[in-house]
């Protein structure tokens, strides 16, 4: 199962059950390895999330007017667009509707969480937005959805008010917070914790209201009222009033408190609904469920049926006649300790069993998953190169992507960017052509990750056609907001000033930038590129040569591979071909000329051919396994293609250079060696000699050991690669 970056959006984090809800789905999501961020209008579980390492952005999604949606939007957007959320999920009707316009721009999968009955008249039926998939807390909850929004009732999914039985459990009792309010240690306390607005203390209201019964039938009692509201002002007039007509500080209001988990270790019984009354519970405290949507009493097993329909809020369950409130508190308060005691197990067990934070992230993580699939991010990786044009080396590169990302990860989904996608297809492997501009639109907006697969793509040696093509690939990386890692590649030449100052421009949006030498780094710091992280590494072809495939002996033969290149003079093509005949009479070994990518480099092949006067072959290494077998049992590579170099340095052959790009002496220069000659200007003496000294001097032991540092680099590619999928900031 992917764990995914989840954005919550929610209009504020200050005490309640929503709130509370959020917060320990969130901490719960972070703990089992979900990327978790939030958006509020901020409140007292700030803290409390940072402390659990989920990031926190503040923009006024608790107002409705004009000025204050189009902060929000703005400020939503700009989340939206640094964090890059796999799922945004909604938790109230202002940030769902921001929410539903930005992720439908963004193509991001969206899913709200309805805590509670929305109102429908007028204008709020019409701005109340629901996700592709809606969570609701009760079922009761997902009938009004279906009855009054008309959702599919597949695409809405109940859950539970999952509760941290860990935090919330017997040993919260804290004697130190009896000392705080002023309660004797042989006092019962009477716990109800609300919003403390009109629409969610009744509770609050009544027990005060039954506050002199309950006083003259258990005097040894205290109330306590926690949390804050519209509400909290008039509460605490009618506490005061209680207070001064029993001479006593029996009510005791405290305001908003985040500490909820001492009250309900500490208290005796407990008056509330929904999450409060389950947190108490957990606590092993009886609780009376009394709310301003109903009633149901003392909980026992036998109320579990309409506990569970209404998610323990009492929806639509009338009170009694009476004073229901304090005959029932004094009812719970006259039973023996036993029983109680029995009662809050059972309640305890009852939370354990089924109302447990794991059960709550599960449900939301099995929703965020088939959003995920169902929606446009079908691809973890879309990975983009000059694939599909029979050149040995790129065919290379993209096998060894595959493989090492998929043995990080045998699950992943990847899709190829190719000239030749049918023959990826026929592999198994999901692909699409480099030049349909409708589906690579469509692949790169159903993907998470972008990864530029190798090579130096970002050049205009060879074409500017082609760097604007690569160009284009990552604006629309960006466009959809798309992680993105140059992989392994080579940057340069750009030798054209517009082509410089756009590639600087894009590349400085990247995420990560993995490099297979360092000039290629002093290139990106000319261009001014700063803002993505950048790691020198290895060519990614160099980890498909373990120790045991280098070769132990002399080689049979000397291995040639050019490729056609204007400034490859006809001199230098005899000074090769008179070097290469004093080698092959010298060592008595056969000359085998690879073209590596064959349509292009055979004739230059046959040419050199006809000018060697050694016995010769000009292999049809059309297939990569053999272009490595061949390059393996050489004595010697001279190699102007740059991956008949690293396959040579991979194997650890000896191998001289014949420069035509700047990412040859790179390579080479990295890797320790300054065994290169132009392709203009190639001496025959000074080639031969080179070669000489590299089969006389071979140090085999010596070649593996740099093949072995060289494939450890390049394996960290892979790794940070997945680590930019995670949404992991360092490996």
């Amino acid at each position: 199962m992917k764990h995914l970056k989840i954005l919550m959006a929610t209009m504020g984090l200050d005490l309640g059950g929503a709130e509370t809800h959020i917060v320990e789905l969130s901490k719960e999501l972070a703990r089992i390895g979900y990327r978790v961020s939030a958006i509020s209008n901020g409140g007292v579980y700030v803290k409390e999330l940072q402390e659990a390492g989920i990031s926190h952005f503040e923009a006024p999604l608790n107002r409705r007017d004009f000025h204050s949606l189009l902060r929000s939007y703005r400020q939503l957007k700009h989340v939206i667009r640094t964090e890059r959320p796999d799922v945004v999920h909604a938790h109230a009707r202002i940030p769902a509707l921001l929410c539903s316009i930005l992720c439908k721009r963004y193509h991001i999968p969206f899913v709200t969480t309805a805590h509670f009955n929305f109102r429908t008249g007028g204008a709020l039926g019409f701005l109340t937005r629901w996700g592709q998939k809606s969570i609701a807390v009760s079922q009761d909850l997902k009938r009004y959805l279906v009855d009054n929004y008309k959702l599919n009732p597949d695409d809405v999914v109940v859950t539970i008010n999952g509760i941290a039985t860990d935090k919330f459990s017997p040993e919260a009792k804290d004697s130190a917070l009896r000392a705080e309010l002023g309660i004797p240690e042989e006092s019962r306390i009477i716990l109800t914790v609300s919003r403390m607005d009109h629409n969610a203390c009744a509770a609050a209201f009544k027990l005060i209201a039954a506050a002199e019964q309950i006083h003259r039938e258990h005097p040894d009692t205290r109330i306590v009222v926690v949390g804050s509201g519209d509400a909290l002002e008039e509460i605490r007039r009618e506490a005061e009033a209680v207070n001064t007509k029993l001479g006593l500080s029996y009510v005791i209001v405290t305001g908003g408190r985040t500490d909820i988990n001492r009250f309900c270790g500490s208290c005796d019984l407990f008056v509330g609904v929904s999450r409060a009354a389950l947190e108490a519970m957990a606590c092993a405290r009886p609780a009376i469920l009394a709310g301003n949507q109903g009633y149901l009493g003392l909980y026992t097993e036998e109320k579990l049926d309409d506990c569970i329909k209404t998610n323990f809020t009492c929806r639509d369950i009338p009170y009694p006649a009476g004073d229901v409130i304090g005959d029932e508190v004094c009812r719970v308060l006259s039973l023996p300790p036993e029983e109680l005691q029995r009662i809050g197990q059972v309640s305890r067990a009852r939370v354990i069993d089924s109302y447990s934070v794991g059960r709550m992230a599960g449900d939301a993580a099995a929703v965020y998953q088939s959003v995920q699939y169902s929606g446009r991010k079908k691809n973890d990786f879309v990975i983009c190169g000059y694939y599909g044009y029979e050149n040995a080396g790129d065919d290379a590169m993209l096998k060894s992507i595959l493989k090492n990302l998929r043995a990080i990860d045998p699950s992943l989904s990847i899709c190829v960017l190719t000239n030749r996608p049918k023959v990826l297809q026929e592999q198994g492997i999901h692909a699409v052509h480099r030049f349909s501009p409708f589906a690579v639109r469509r692949v790169i907006r159903e993907s998470r990750v972008m990864l530029f697969g190798g090579g130096n793509l970002i050049q205009d040696a060879t074409s500017t056609k082609s760097l604007y093509y690569y160009l284009w690939l990552l604006r629309l990386a960006r466009r959809y907001m798309l992680p993105t890692m140059l992989y392994s590649n080579g940057i340069g030449p750009l030798n054209h000033l517009s082509g410089r100052r756009q590639a600087a421009k894009i590349l400085d949006h990247l995420d990560l930038i993995t490099l297979r030498e360092e000039e290629s780094l002093k290139l990106l710091h000319e261009l001014g590129v700063s803002h993505p992280r950048i790691e020198i590494t290895a060519d990614e072809v160099l980890t498909n040569f373990p120790t045991e495939s280098c070769t132990n002996g002399a080689g049979t033969h000397i291995a040639i591979s050019l490729r056609s290149w204007p400034t490859l003079t006809q001199q230098s093509l005899a000074h090769i071909a008179a070097a290469a005949d004093r080698l092959a009479t010298k060592y008595q070994k056969k000359i085998v000329l690879i073209p590596m990518q064959e349509k292009r480099d055979y004739a230059v092949c046959s040419e050199l051919a006809h000018r060697l006067s050694s016995p010769c072959e000009v292999a049809h290494a059309a297939d990569l396994g053999e272009s490595v077998r061949l390059i393996r049992d050489a004595a010697l590579v001279i190699g102007m293609r740059l991956h008949s170099l690293i396959f040579a340095t991979g194997c650890a052959v000896p191998a001289v250079g014949i420069v035509y790009d700047t990412k040859i002496t790179g390579f080479l220069n990295y890797i320790g060696t300054s065994q290169y000659f132009s392709c203009d200007s190639v001496d025959e003496e000074a080639l031969y000699r080179a070669c000489d000294q590299l089969i006389s001097d071979c140090n085999r032991e010596a070649l593996r050991a740099k093949a072995a540092l060289l494939r450890e680099k390049a394996s960290r590619n892979a790794q940070l690669a997945i680590s930019l999928l995670e949404g992991e900031k360092n490996i």
